[in-house]
Parts: C-alpha cells; structure tokens; sequence
C-alpha cells in the first residue's frame, strides 16, 4: 500500500515539475531561412540530405546555419613492405547559428572518426572508406540534431 502510494506521488510530482523531455517525436522543427554549408560536394549532398532542415525564407524567427564539413584520412599503420594497412578516417563539422539580426545563437566544432583495415585491392578499400564515410556521417547527423533541438528549441 504504502509503495502504491510512493508511486501516485512520485507521478504526480513529474507531471507538474515542467520536465519535458529533449528527444521526443512531435517538437516542432527548426525554421531555417538560409543554409550554407561547405566542403566536399558528395558529403554536403548526404549531410543536407539525412538532416532533413526545412528552409523558409518567410519565416521571421528563421535561422541562418553556415556550416563546414571537412573529411580527412590518414595512414595509422604500415606493413613491413611501409604498404598502409590501416587508415584514420575522419569527419568535421563546424558550424554557426545565427539569428536573423545576424548574432550567433549557438556555434559547435564536431567531428567522428574511424580505423579502417585496408588492403592491396583498391577498389575495394574505397568501399570500405565510402561505407564508414556513411555510418561516420550518421552518428554525426545524429549529434547535429540532438545539439540542434537542445540549443535551439
């Protein structure tokens, strides 16, 4: 009985407090109203892709997002032949949020990197770098997002 009550309590007291949590599905997007965003084309294009931002010039509390989004590897390991066999692979994205009159909201510097295996076989090591290139940028759309609807909402 007494647990019972704890309970009731306990809710009571969660749902009054004003705790909303961060990630929940029905928030309202964030309104841009311009998006720049530089560096490689075919990492931008995924990038702008799989952050799915909605840009409304209209919008009179939109943000502007500049952004730069630069890749780099380089060689972590060698063989006895100093063929490279294993790769440093990594993905930074800096960006600024500005406010219509042009103040900067909110500003971040992130970056994800990965060790690779690679191998004589060419072809198939840009696979390999192309597809964690892919699940770099995943995690790192996911931290953009989470960092943009906590600054921004």
């Amino acid at each position: 009985m007494k647990k019972k009550f704890l309970n009731i309590l306990f809710f009571l007291l969660i749902l009054n407090c004003g705790f909303s949590p961060v990630n929940i599905k029905n928030q309202k997007p964030i309104a841009f109203t311009k998006i720049e965003i530089t560096g490689e084309k075919e990492v931008v294009f995924d990038l702008e892709r799989k952050l799915k931002l909605q840009i409304n010039e209209k919008d009179d509390r939109g943000y502007i997002l500049k952004a730069q989004v630069f890749q780099s590897s380089d060689t972590s390991a060698t063989d006895s032949r100093g063929i490279a066999t294993e790769e440093n692979l990594k993905l930074n994205f800096t960006f600024q949020v500005f406010d219509k009159n042009n103040t900067v909201l909110y500003q971040d510097n992130l970056f994800k990197d990965k060790k690779i295996s690679i191998g004589d076989n060419m072809n198939n090591n840009q696979q390999i770098r192309n597809s964690e290139k892919r699940i770099l940028l995943e995690g790192l759309v996911d931290i953009i997002s989470f960092r943009l609807k906590a600054n921004l909402n």
